[in-house]
């Protein structure tokens, strides 16, 4: 083993589903989860987020812009990539334990 790798201690992923706020809280040997929801259920005195990743949530239009290009018969294609953006918001939400 490296001496580099020595500094820290093994770990191991788990991709254990559906385990309740009592089950992640009271284990120490979880030391970050990554979930699904906000962590609003997780008590901020156990863990804090320290991530989180967006994702695709909708499309949007710019109702207005395409108002006001129908109206000057702006036709082009690109007009269209001007109107409809993605929206992403948070989906998943990296959580790191407070006292490890």
């Amino acid at each position: 083993m490296s001496q580099q790798a020595s500094k820290f201690p093994a770990w191991t992923y788990n991709k254990t589903e559906h385990l309740s706020d009592y089950v992640v809280t009271s284990s120490h040997q979880i030391t970050h989860v990554i979930a699904e929801r906000p962590p609003r259920g997780v008590p901020g005195k156990v863990f804090r987020p320290i991530a989180n990743v967006l994702a695709y949530d909708r499309w949007a239009v710019d109702k207005d812009l395409l108002v006001t290009l129908q109206k000057n018969r702006h036709r082009e294609f690109w007009d269209v990539t001007r109107v409809v953006r993605m929206v992403k918001t948070p989906k998943l939400w990296i959580l790191e334990r407070v006292n490890r």
